[in-house]
C-alpha cells in the first residue's frame, strides 16, 4: 500500500470517529410555522384576608386602623332590618383595644378610685336603683285618756317588749354567678355586668372613650366591608370565637386574633358603644338605648356573630354578656 492510501484511509476513520456523538443541528422551522407558545399558566389569586393595624402610634395594648369609607349596614335583601338601610360613613383613623377590658384592668381603676366599684350584679334594662323612701312622718296619736289601756299589738307584730321582725332579705339573683368579676379566677376575664356610665368613666381614666358602632362595624368587617367575620369568611366555630357557653366568658385575648390584630370583636362579650340606637338613616341623640355590638358567649345563633349585626340595651343595663373596650381618635 502506497502511504498516499495509508493517509487518506486514516484520515477517513478519524474524522468517522470525531463526529459521532455530535449532536445534529437543529432542524429549521417551517417558514409558515408561526403557532404561539402557550401562555404561563396565571398565579393563583390571593385569599382574603383580615386586614391588618397599622404601625401603630397609639397607646400600649391598642391596634391602629386607618381610615377608610364603610356601608354601614347590609344592602336591600340581606341582613336583619335594623341593618337597612345602608349608610356610606367615612370612618376616620383611630386606635381601638387589641382586647376586652378585664376584671384585673377594671380594679386597677378602682384601686386608683377613679371608678367605684367591681359590678358584680345584673340590673334589667330600664330598671334604676332608687333610694329607699323616707319613713312616712308618724302622724299625731290622740292623747290617751287617763286609765285608758294601751291598745293591743297586732298578732304577730311588734309591741310591749316584741320588737318587729326585720325584713326577710331580697332573694339572691342567680344571674349575678354569671357576673365575670364573682368567678373564681377572675383577673383575666373581660368584665361583665358593668354599665354604659361605669364603662365610660374607666376609658376616661385611661384618657380614652368608648368607641362608635360605625368603628366596631369597621373593626369586625375587616375595614370596608371586605369580610363577613373578623377571620374571614369561615363560619364561626369553638376554635375561632368564644360562644354557644353556658358557664361564662372565656379568657380575654384566648382566641385567635381577626383583623386588624383585634381580639373577641365578635364572640365572648357584647360591647359598648356610644352611637344612640336608631335607624342609620334617621340617628337620633335621644333614642333611649345605645347600640351594642360583636355577639356574646351566649349566642347560640351564628348569625349574631356577624360583623353587621346590630343589638341594643338601656344605658343603665348591666348584663352577664356585656362589656366594653376603649378608643381613642387619631
Amino acid at each position: 500500500m502506497s502511504w498516499r492510501r495509508w493517509w487518506f484511509g486514516a484520515f477517513a476513520v478519524a474524522i468517522g470517529c470525531g463526529g459521532a456523538g455530535a449532536p445534529p443541528p437543529p432542524t429549521p422551522a417551517p417558514a409558515g410555522d408561526r403557532t404561539p407558545k402557550p401562555p404561563a399558566p396565571a398565579a393563583a389569586p390571593e385569599a382574603e384576608t383580615p386586614a391588618r393595624a397599622e404601625p401603630s402610634g397609639c397607646p400600649e395594648g391598642m391596634a391602629l386602623l386607618s381610615a377608610g369609607t364603610l356601608w354601614l349596614g347590609s344592602p336591600q335583601g340581606q341582613g336583619r332590618a335594623d341593618e337597612r338601610p345602608q349608610q356610606r360613613t367615612d370612618v376616620g383613623e383611630f386606635c381601638l383595644d387589641l382586647r376586652e377590658v378585664t376584671v384585673g384592668d377594671f380594679a386597677g381603676c378602682v384601686a386608683n378610685k377613679a371608678c367605684d366599684v367591681l359590678p358584680r350584679e345584673v340590673l334589667d334594662e330600664g330598671a334604676a336603683v332608687e333610694p329607699a323612701p323616707p319613713p312616712a312622718a308618724a302622724s299625731a296619736a290622740p292623747a290617751a285618756s287617763a286609765g285608758a289601756k294601751p291598745p293591743a299589738p297586732a298578732k304577730g307584730g311588734a309591741g310591749p317588749g316584741r320588737p318587729a321582725k326585720a325584713p326577710a332579705p331580697a332573694a339572691e339573683d342567680p344571674r349575678n354567678a354569671l357576673c365575670s368579676a364573682n368567678a373564681k379566677a377572675p383577673d383575666t376575664l373581660p368584665l361583665s355586668c358593668v354599665s354604659f356610665e361605669e364603662a365610660t368613666k374607666y376609658c376616661s381614666w385611661k384618657g380614652l372613650r368608648l368607641p362608635t358602632e360605625p368603628e366596631l362595624e369597621y373593626a369586625a368587617t375587616s375595614g370596608e366591608d371586605k369580610l363577613a367575620y373578623p377571620w374571614g369568611s369561615t363560619a364561626p366555630d369553638a376554635a375561632l370565637a368564644c360562644f354557644g357557653k353556658k358557664d361564662g366568658p372565656c379568657a380575654a385575648g384566648s382566641k385567635p386574633a381577626g383583623a386588624f390584630g383585634l381580639f373577641d370583636i365578635v364572640g365572648n362579650l357584647l360591647e359598648w358603644t356610644t352611637t344612640p340606637y336608631a335607624p342609620y338613616d334617621r340617628p337620633s341623640a335621644e333614642a333611649p338605648r345605645h347600640a351594642v355590638r360583636g355577639g356574646s358567649w351566649q349566642s347560640t345563633d351564628l348569625d349574631e356573630l356577624r360583623g353587621k349585626r346590630r343589638f341594643s340595651r338601656h344605658p343603665m343595663s348591666r348584663a352577664a354578656d356585656l362589656g366594653f373596650r376603649c378608643a381613642k381618635s387619631r
